[in-house]
């Protein structure tokens, strides 16, 4: 279940802003069409406890 405040960050690319929100807001989740940026996302976002971006 997703908290109340949960930021979806679409299109996150490689996840720089998505990264940016996650400093703001308890839940963050980002979402991109692009496979290789989110292969480059999981690689530079690898904090303790967080989630990868997902591609569609």
């Amino acid at each position: 279940m997703f908290s109340v405040f949960t930021q979806v960050d679409f299109a996150c690319g490689n996840g720089t802003q998505t990264k940016f929100l996650a400093q703001c807001f308890p839940s963050v989740i980002g979402i991109d069409v692009s496979k290789s940026a989110i292969e480059i996302a999981s690689t530079e976002n690898t904090a303790v406890g967080s989630r990868m971006p997902k591609s569609w």
